[in-house]
């Protein structure tokens, strides 16, 4: 199957393969990452570097605008490791709320529209479990928060329930309390 790909998809599918696997996995891995990688002549169009604080490559803009999109061909075993990889680092990108458009786009190059809006109703499903799962964790607290409280305010006299409240508070945010 021939795939164009961007200086950017280029990076991003070598990225995304697996850096682990059988011997025949390893081989087809190291062989995609040397196909995908830049040959000296491009190298040195883009002026690609790596960013020292965030780890980011970066290139020159308008080298890759001059350059285009590059065709390549890819046999059904390397597809077999480039989408379920790619797959994986789109559910976790999505479980953090940090997956872009880019990486839907890279997947759709290579399995097709159809299977990417399938994978999407997933995510978004998935998504939906994640918010669901925050929200009962966030009304458990609070009314644990608050049962506290109660149990305070019932007990101990009101210097005590306010120096108890302190406590609780710091627990809460993960503190250590302020021994007496």
């Amino acid at each position: 199957m021939k795939i164009d790909l961007e200086v950017s998809e280029r990076l991003m599918t070598s990225l995304v393969l697996p850096g682990e696997g059988n011997v025949m996995t390893i081989r087809i891995v190291g062989d995609l990452k040397n196909r995908l990688g830049f040959n000296p002549e491009e190298a040195e169009r883009l002026k690609v570097k790596t960013n020292e604080d965030t780890g980011d490559a970066q290139w020159d803009q308008d080298a890759e605008k001059e350059l285009g999109e590059v065709e390549f061909e890819f046999s059904r075993v390397e597809r077999k490791i480039i989408v379920p990889a790619l797959e994986r680092v789109i559910k976790r990108l999505n479980l953090m709320d940090k997956l872009k458009l880019a990486h839907l786009l890279l997947h759709e190059k290579f399995v097709g529209k159809e299977r990417t809006d399938k994978l999407i109703e997933v995510l978004e499903v998935a998504a939906q479990k994640q918010l669901v799962a925050r929200e009962k964790a966030e009304a458990e607290d609070k009314k644990e928060s608050e049962q506290r409280n109660t149990v305070s305010s019932e007990v101990l006299p009101d210097a005590e329930v306010e120096e108890a409240e302190i406590k609780a508070e710091a627990i809460d945010a993960g503190e250590e309390p302020v021994a007496d």
